[in-house]
C-alpha cells in the first residue's frame, strides 16, 4: 500500500509539473513584446524647407497600457490633452529609460497608451470612436511604437 501511495504521489508531482509547465509555456505564448520609444518634442514643428529635420531627445516616463479609453473616461486638465485621472481597466506599464526606449509584453488586442507627465496622464489623439490614443497589438507579431510627448510643441 505504501508503494502505491508512492507511485501515485510520483505520478501527481510529474502531472502537476508537467501541467505548470504548460500553464507558464502558454501565457508566454499568449503574449507579444512591444518595444518603442518616447521622445520629447518642444517649441514650432512647423516645417521649413531651410532647416534640417530636426532630432528629438528620449524622455524618461512611464507608459500606460489601458482597455480602450473614451474621453468620457478621464477627467480633462486645460485643453492639451492632459487628464488628471483615468477610470478604466489597466492592462500594464512600463517605464521609459533615459534614452525614452521601453518594452512590456500585453496580450494581443486594442489599448489606449497614454504618457505619463508627472502626476498627469497624456493622450492627444483619438480615433473615429473617440477611443484615446488608440494601439492594435497584432496576435503573434512584435509591435514597436514611437510615442509623441508633445504638450509643449506648436503645430
Amino acid at each position: 500500500m505504501l508503494n502505491g501511495l508512492t507511485n501515485n504521489n510520483s505520478f501527481l508531482a510529474r502531472f502537476l509539473a508537467f501541467g505548470w509547465l504548460v500553464i507558464v509555456t502558454g501565457c508566454a505564448r499568449d503574449t507579444v513584446r512591444v518595444t518603442g520609444v518616447v521622445l520629447r518634442i518642444r517649441g514650432n514643428q512647423m516645417p521649413s524647407p531651410d532647416l534640417p529635420d530636426p532630432v528629438y531627445p528620449g524622455f524618461k516616463t512611464t507608459i500606460y497600457f489601458y482597455q480602450p479609453l473614451t474621453a468620457a473616461s478621464a477627467r480633462p486638465v486645460g485643453q492639451g490633452g492632459m487628464f488628471s485621472i483615468v477610470n478604466g481597466q489597466l492592462a500594464g506599464t512600463a517605464a521609459s529609460n533615459d534614452q525614452g526606449t521601453f518594452k512590456i509584453r500585453l496580450k494581443p488586442g486594442r489599448y489606449s497608451v497614454l504618457i505619463g507627465n508627472d502626476s498627469l496622464y497624456y493622450a492627444n489623439i483619438r480615433d473615429g470612436s473617440g477611443v484615446l490614443n488608440p494601439v492594435e497589438i497584432p496576435k503573434g507579431k512584435s509591435l514597436q511604437l514611437r510615442l509623441r510627448a508633445d504638450w509643449d510643441a506648436t503645430y
